[in-house]
């Protein structure tokens, strides 16, 4: 929180699978406590009767003082049963419901609504969407970024989440933005809503991860006055791939 604090600039955290593994100093709710108390933090435990720590919104608002865009952070949780192998976690349907609900409440007073979410472990639809843009479906939108983990590798969890697809229907979230894949920098737009790995600037994940550049950096998010988003890779060195393991979009060639 120093670290942070020191920028002057309000600050938000969302938890991952790492955070509070066998062996940490302290567990996810005493971590957001500690986040929490940051100078310049607007981070929050949120409710406890719901899984996770630390689902909390964020309200922008306009002039008139009606919530112009939301910000949700999720806890999308650590692992299946509580250890590593039983495979990851998701966000589940209590989140669910109570991000649902409290959007559409405040959509009673804006009608023309929008919101961001973001958490840790991707969606499964991140994977589904890239596959069927692989197969050649042109509904599905490339925005920029690859997927560069070995294999093509998406670390998803086995298990169903409906947050995509309530997402989906209620039509307000229009961004969905999370890591947990250090290499992976894809964007999309995938039922309206644009799905994005955030860049990393990890340098301990992999073994000979240093060494690697492309997915090194920042993602910048607008909100501009008329109300539209836009989302920008923001590398820290040198130009994030715009390769997606042999296909490329045509506009990057004009």
């Amino acid at each position: 929180t120093k670290f942070m604090d020191a920028f002057q600039i309000p600050y938000v955290i969302v938890l991952g699978n790492h955070d509070a593994e066998k062996g940490a100093f302290y567990r996810k709710d005493k971590l957001m406590t500690l986040f929490a108390k940051g100078k310049y933090s607007i981070c929050a435990r949120g409710k406890k009767e719901i899984s996770g720590i630390g689902n909390y919104m964020i309200q922008l608002k306009d002039t008139s003082n009606k919530t112009a865009l939301a910000l949700v952070m999720l806890d999308s949780n650590m692992y299946s049963n509580s250890w590593f192998f039983s495979g990851f976690d998701w966000i589940h349907e209590d989140q669910t419901d109570w991000c649902m609900r409290r959007l559409e409440k405040l959509k009673e007073s804006n009608p023309k609504l929008k919101a961001l979410a973001f958490f840790h472990i991707p969606p499964a639809e991140m994977k589904e969407a890239y596959e069927k843009m692989k197969l050649g479906d042109h509904s599905i939108r490339y925005q920029h970024g690859s997927i560069a983990e070995s294999g093509e590798y998406f670390g998803i969890s086995n298990n169903k989440s409906t947050f995509f697809s309530k997402a989906v229907k209620a039509g307000i979230i229009k961004g969905m933005f999370f890591g947990h894949d250090h290499l992976n920098t894809l964007s999309l737009i995938y039922h309206g809503i644009q799905l994005t790995y955030g860049m990393s600037i990890d340098y301990l994940g992999y073994p000979k991860i240093g060494k690697k550049y492309t997915q090194r950096g920042g993602t910048l998010i607008t909100r501009r006055l008329d109300g539209t988003i836009a989302v920008k890779p923001v590398p820290l060195d040198r130009v994030v791939s715009n390769r997606i393991h042999g296909i490329r979009d045509s506009r990057n060639d004009r």
